[in-house]
């Protein structure tokens, strides 16, 4: 579910950020009624207080349900584009963790 930015515009052309990403799958996931209780802390990465205020809530719900999780040198990187396997990735463990239970 995506809303677009605070400025009205959707910039179809735009990457995705892995903050967005996770935000529109939370958005999705309360849309849908399913549960999006579970959280983390994403102080444990090196650069988790570099979320973003509005993706606070969905990157702790999408890291605790293992759908994004940080690069082999620790770094969550909110701000990095979602790259095409990224995205297949966190689809496939969206189904598996939440859809599937």
């Amino acid at each position: 579910m995506a809303t677009g930015y605070g400025d009205g515009t959707f910039q179809p052309d735009d990457t995705v950020t892995r903050e967005e990403f996770a935000q529109m799958m939370f958005n999705y996931s309360k849309f849908k009624n399913l549960d999006i209780s579970a959280t983390a802390d994403l102080t444990t990465f090196p650069d988790g207080k570099i979320v973003s205020d509005w993706a606070e809530e969905a990157m702790e719900w999408a890291n605790g349900n293992e759908l994004i999780n940080g690069h082999d040198d620790g770094r969550l990187d909110p701000g990095g584009t979602a790259i095409r396997a990224q995205a297949a990735s966190i689809l496939m463990k969206f189904d598996q963790n939440l859809v599937q239970k």
